[in-house]
């Protein structure tokens, strides 16, 4: 009986889990629909360019570990690093992220 109950805890783990972050991030109108944390604040927006403020950014860090799996999950390849900022491409659309503590600016470079 509690073979039974913690495979279904870890099924239940693997099926919701991927489900929770992909619903925690929406699609970007202005960006290609590039994915952005739900719970990004978006302080600042210009041509092609969007500012958030987001607790989980990180200059030293990065982006945490589930939006790195969305992006490459909806089809966005990580093509340049250079310190805080990434280039990502999909098709023909190239966005620049640039991670800060605190903040993530998206700019589209096409």
């Amino acid at each position: 009986m509690k073979k039974i109950a913690i495979a279904t805890l870890v099924l239940s783990i693997f099926l919701i889990g991927p489900t929770i972050v992909f619903s925690s991030f929406t699609p970007s109108d202005e960006l290609s629909d590039f994915p952005v944390p739900k719970r990004a604040v978006l302080i600042e927006e210009g041509e092609d360019r969007e500012r958030y403020e987001w607790s989980k950014a990180s200059e030293e860090n990065g982006i945490p570990l589930g939006y790195k799996f969305v992006l490459k999950a909806k089809g966005w390849k990580e093509e340049e690093r250079l310190g805080a900022s990434v280039i990502y491409r999909k098709d023909r659309n190239k966005i620049n992220m640039i991670s800060t503590s605190g903040y993530v600016d998206l700019i589209k470079l096409n």
